[in-house]
C-alpha cells in the first residue's frame, strides 16, 4: 500500500494522521485482501509519476480522492 501511495502521490502522513486513522487501517485490510496483487505488482513496476491509481485497486476511490493530498 505504501508504494501505491507514494506512486499516485497520496499523502502518506496526513492519511496516517489521528483523525483518518481508521480509514488508514481500512486502507491497509484492503490491500491485504485484495484480489489482484498480481496486477498491482505489474502496474507499480510500470512508470506512475503523480498517476491516480488504477480502478482495480481497492483503495483507489480514497488514493485518489483529496483527503489524501496537501498542497503546502
Amino acid at each position: 500500500m505504501n508504494q501505491m501511495m507514494r506512486t499516485t502521490g497520496a499523502d502518506q502522513s496526513e492519511a496516517a494522521s489521528v483523525s483518518k486513522l481508521g480509514t488508514y487501517n481500512t486502507m491497509v485490510s484492503h490491500c491485504i485482501d485484495c484480489h489482484s496483487p498480481d496486477k498491482c505488482a505489474q502496474w507499480l513496476k510500470q512508470e506512475h509519476e503523480n498517476s491516480k491509481a488504477p480502478g482495480f485497486c481497492p483503495n483507489a476511490h480514497l488514493m485518489n480522492g483529496e483527503w489524501c493530498y496537501t498542497d503546502y
